[in-house]
């Protein structure tokens, strides 16, 4: 059997209660190409994140998931910083 894709998970918090729960798939020699992950407000799933290698990017939260401003604000640009970090 030749193996094609690896996946790697990582995780992140931004204060108390918020995680983000990230899944790296790498192909050849363990190259990541993309990312997804799953944000997590008091351990209920609110959003999503994910990054394909190439820049392209979606964002979606759930409605009345309960986040304030600041919280999405940080959210993003930590999902943005890591996903940039993963894939570089």
């Amino acid at each position: 059997m030749e193996v094609t894709t690896v996946n790697k998970t990582g995780i992140s918090k931004i204060g108390d209660n918020v995680t983000i729960k990230y899944n790296i798939t790498c192909t050849g020699e363990n190259t990541p190409n993309g990312l997804t992950a799953n944000i997590y407000r008091n351990e209920v799933l609110c959003g999503f994140f994910n990054m394909a290698k190439n820049g392209v990017t979606g964002f979606s939260l759930q409605e009345n998931n309960g986040l304030t401003d600041v919280e999405i604000k940080q959210i993003f640009q930590k999902a943005i910083d890591d996903a940039v970090a993963a894939l570089s």
